[in-house]
């Protein structure tokens, strides 16, 4: 009897953890951003439809968040010194390993910046 319990609770924690998987918003499993628009979630008196809009779609673009940045900077920019915490520097690198990035404290100086190489700072 214990055993058939231990077994339902597995598969139920393995089914929500899928669940938790498919859904998961920086990559989810399915087309989100596809099937919300075509329900028109963007424009959905819905609260919750909308909170879903939201967060799948700045999701979705969360992964080239710099586009416009790294079209205007030289490609001597490298290293580029960066002024952040938690933005996605990946897209930054593109291609990949043509630019290092390094990050800059505000309690840097700019000769101090200029020392280490770096010329642009976004």
């Amino acid at each position: 009897m214990t055993r058939n319990v231990f077994w339902r609770s597995a598969g139920v924690g393995c089914f929500y953890g899928g669940l938790l998987l498919i859904l998961s918003p920086p990559r989810p499993l399915w087309p989100a951003v596809t099937i919300l628009r075509a329900f028109g979630a963007d424009h959905s008196s819905l609260s919750l439809v909308k909170r879903a809009w939201t967060v799948y779609s700045v999701y979705g673009a969360r992964g080239d968040a710099f586009e416009q940045a790294r079209a205007v900077l030289p490609a001597d920019a490298n290293p580029l010194g960066m002024v952040t915490a938690d933005d996605p520097e990946a897209a930054l690198w593109q291609p990949y390993g043509s630019r290092r990035i390094l990050h800059v404290c505000r309690d840097d100086t700019p000769e101090e910046t200029r020392r280490r190489g770096i010329h642009y700072v976004l």
